[in-house]
């Protein structure tokens, strides 16, 4: 017979002298007639894990014991439901479990046991590159074969990754795992646990993803530097930027579990592998000389005879050309010592860039979408590009355009033609032509003329009216009428963004993209919708800054900055934007309201409830708009609900109740009633709570919401178990799992 895997003997980091459970089980002792106990592994708040010996197999297991579990029903339960999930889960980077046993009081179930060590006891020692790669590979492929099935772990954390004898990952503990439609959560460490599942107990299907991303982090901070310092920057921040998209405070905006399989399958050796053609001879290296000091003696000639550039907006310059031309990497060098001596231009590194495009195989210079890209990882503003034209066997035209990004517009091109016999002298005319032109570009910028936004008056007309379908119809309506307007698709890619159609959104951005004479305003929305759509943080704060720059005072790009602020986690910059765009519009119910959510979330409820949400309310009752006056009244409760204010908070969820009528607010309509049963439960009005969670119930079964039903039936559940009524208890935990079987 095959030896099992096997349940750790190492794991010191779980072994305790005594069970939180209260359970006590002597080594030779035997449980079923069949196990005999070796040792306590450890503990936790529900169950203990020990190593036996199953003698009529004669192989070693381990048992997961939950004391009075036999004789409690909802221990029980959590028994059978671990047992059940794991064992949908055959894959083996995941521990494998067997089946559930009884003897007396005690329940417990088998599992695989495990000869190695906890991720937890490892990562106290420093780990290598190809460790961590390889583990962050198998724990995201343990998670995709979870997803796959519909399970969420919930409890991803160092203690529950073990290590076998080949350094190969295994997740056990499934202890608080689900269906990934259901919303509870009762469990998990506060450093791994997603902040809306610390905030509100229910779990989405990107919560395992933030717990990854914090383990991850983990790992990354016990990696050993290798090799050259670049080479170990490069392979760090590609690695950190993966566990900050993982980790983002917005569950939309996380990293999905295939994006970060594709990252993690990509890896690379840690080299830069940066090479050079050395193309510079004798004769180049007197070219350099010639070029720089007529460059020098340009620049100070410019500084004396022209007014001084902007101090407060350097220009990040990048330099690319054309990989084809071996001069032309040649005069990407001579070129970079005249600009660098301007105080107002910021170049980026040769070498740094180089490497960048070679480890992430990029085209910069050729793919426009790969060149915005590339700005955007490596923070510049502005794009150089160098081009050559042959015009005889000894003579080129060269180019040099400059664009400004994230828009990718061009703002000026320089030709000039360099022969082999005058070299010298034709690089210095370009040189000096270049820098002339970047200059004057720079100091004669005009404002940008205002886009034609006509399309924001209809979608505002249509959302005012509370018709929700209206705003995809209007869409429709304005590109079947004008489809050469861009309002019409990057209106369109963000109804489907919002509305989860990505392919839909994808597409219209594309479309937006091949429309002639496309504004800077229009390409930087699209960037800006490119980059939400590919959960790039980067791209998308340089195209809403560049927005907001070049077309300042307008509140919806302010709010849009807001929001890209809060995908950051810089909640204070939000705010501020949100202040900013209240100062061009204060009477925006909608903009008061966001700064109240952002003032709530993190902890000023004072100011969210004297000022700011009383601010939204007149607003709202002043357009004489119901839906966002109950928006306010339900944020309102919120608070209070917050602030230990109960009673009051249960008035406020009364007084958005008579706002949010079944017929057309009926999901709305229940999460105030579920937030009403909270407050109410909380000051012993259980009556009340329980009419507004079966209200709830009765309004999420006919909408088909089976997952936010089953959510508010095992509410019911645990507060009828909190009154020592098992039997109607057990009625609606019954009902919360019927609802989740039939998703």
């Amino acid at each position: 017979m095959n030896r099992p895997d096997v349940f750790s003997s190492q794991n010191n980091s779980l072994k305790t002298e005594a069970l939180a459970l209260g359970t006590s089980i002597a080594p030779n002792s035997r449980l079923a007639n069949r196990f005999r106990i070796v040792e306590q592994l450890g503990s936790g708040a529900q169950a203990a894990v020990f190593s036996a010996i199953d003698e009529l197999l004669d192989v070693k297991v381990a048992l997961k014991v939950i004391d009075g579990g036999a004789s409690d029903p909802v221990k029980m339960q959590t028994i059978r439901n671990e047992v059940n999930i794991a064992r949908q889960l055959q894959h083996p980077n995941i521990i494998r479990v067997h089946d559930v046993f009884s003897d007396g009081d005690t329940a417990f179930f088998t599992m695989a046991f495990i000869e190695g060590e906890p991720l937890y006891t490892r990562i106290q020692q420093p780990i290598s590159k190809a460790d961590f790669d390889k583990w962050q590979q198998q724990l995201v492929e343990a998670l995709l074969a979870c997803k796959s099935i519909g399970i969420k772990h919930g409890d991803i954390k160092p203690d529950n990754i073990l290590l076998d004898h080949n350094a190969d990952i295994k997740l056990i503990d499934f202890g608080i795992g689900q269906s990934a439609a259901s919303g509870a959560q009762t469990s998990g460490h506060q450093r791994y646990t997603a902040p809306e599942v610390i905030q509100t107990g229910k779990a989405s299907e990107h919560s395992d993803t933030y717990s990854l991303g914090r383990v991850l982090e983990d790992m990354l901070g016990c990696v050993q530097k290798e090799g050259l310092g670049f080479s170990h920057y490069l392979w760090t921040k590609k690695r950190r930027a993966c566990i900050d998209q993982l980790t983002h405070h917005l569950p939309a905006k996380r990293l999905s579990l295939e994006q970060a399989l594709n990252i993690s399958s990509s890896g690379d050796n840690g080299s830069a592998n940066v090479t050079y053609k050395t193309l510079v001879t004798f004769s180049a290296i007197a070219i350099l000389v010639l070029v720089i000091s007529a460059s020098i003696f340009s620049y100070y000639w410019y500084q004396k005879t022209q007014p001084r550039l902007p101090s407060d907006t350097p220009i990040q310059l990048l330099v690319l050309n054309d990989p084809q031309y071996p001069l032309l990497d040649t005069i990407n060098t001579l070129l970079r010592y005249p600009l660098s001596t301007h105080p107002n231009i910021v170049l980026d590194d040769k070498a740094q860039t180089q490497a960048l495009v070679s480890n992430l195989a990029l085209s910069p210079f050729n793919n426009d979408n790969d060149r915005v890209d590339l700005a955007a990882s490596t923070s510049v503003n502005s794009v150089l590009l160098l081009d050559a034209t042959p015009t005889s066997s000894d003579s080129y035209l060269l180019h040099a355009s400059v664009l400004s990004m994230p828009a990718n517009e061009p703002i000026f091109t320089v030709s000039h033609n360099v022969n082999a016999n005058t070299l010298s002298d034709d690089l210095s005319v370009f040189a000096n032509k270049l820098i002339q032109s970047l200059f004057d570009a720079i100091e004669t910028q005009s404002p940008q003329p205002l886009p034609d936004l006509r399309y924001l008056d209809a979608l505002d007309t249509a959302w005012q009216k509370g018709e929700a379908l209206n705003s995809a119809d209007t869409v429709e309506a304005i590109i079947a009428t004008t489809p050469d307007y861009p309002g019409g698709w990057v209106a369109k890619a963000r109804n489907d963004l919002n509305t989860g159609d990505y392919d839909g959104a994808r597409q219209a951005v594309e479309t937006l993209f091949q429309l002639s004479d496309l504004a800077v305003y229009w390409r930087l929305q699209g960037e800006l919708l490119r980059a939400e759509l590919n959960e790039d943080l980067s791209l998308a704060q340089q195209s809403i800054d560049a927005l907001v720059s070049q077309f300042p005072d307008r509140p919806d790009l302010l709010s849009m900055r807001a929001d890209i602020y809060q995908w950051a986690g810089e909640d204070a910059k939000a705010m501020s934007d949100y202040k900013a765009a209240l100062a061009l519009r204060p009477n925006n119910g909608q903009l008061w309201f966001e700064l109240a959510r952002l003032q709530i979330i993190n902890g000023d409820i004072e100011t969210a409830t004297s000022d700011s949400l009383t601010r939204a309310l007149v607003a709202f009752r002043q357009a004489k708009d119901p839906r966002g006056e109950s928006l306010v009244l339900n944020a309102f409760g919120i608070a209070y609900l917050r602030a230990a204010d109960n009673v009051a908070a249960a008035q406020y969820f009364k007084d958005a109740l008579a706002l949010r009528d079944a017929k057309t607010q009926p999901s709305q309509r229940a999460k105030t009633l579920a937030n009403l049963a909270i407050a109410t439960s909380l000051t012993g009005d259980y009556a009340t709570a329980e009419a507004s969670l079966e209200e709830a119930v009765k309004l999420l079964h006919d909408l088909g919401d089976l997952a936010q039903e089953a959510h508010v039936n095992d509410t019911l559940g645990f507060m009828f178990e909190e009154r020592g009524q098992f039997a109607r208890a057990l009625e609606y935990y019954k009902r919360g799992l019927d609802s989740e079987n039939a998703i």
